[in-house]
């Protein structure tokens, strides 16, 4: 089965559209994986991590510990 020339720049803009989408996803990812990401060299002391959640209210806290026991 031969494409047309029509069906084969439809096909191509196709895929060149479908390469653009995948690559804007994947630096939104990047992106956002940015903002999360924990380097270990960057240790934050334990008596300063127990000062700020001190401050916080119970409940969220207590969603905390459903994300991470720590």
């Amino acid at each position: 089965m031969a494409l047309s020339l029509g069906q084969y720049k439809h096909r191509l803009l196709y895929s060149r559209k479908m390469e653009n989408i995948l690559k804007e996803r994947l630096n939104k990812q990047a992106e956002l994986s940015k903002g999360v990401s924990i380097d270990v060299g960057n240790h934050i002391p334990e008596n300063l991590i127990i000062e700020i959640l001190s401050w916080l209210p119970v409940r969220t806290l207590l969603q905390f510990k459903t994300v991470c026991k720590q």
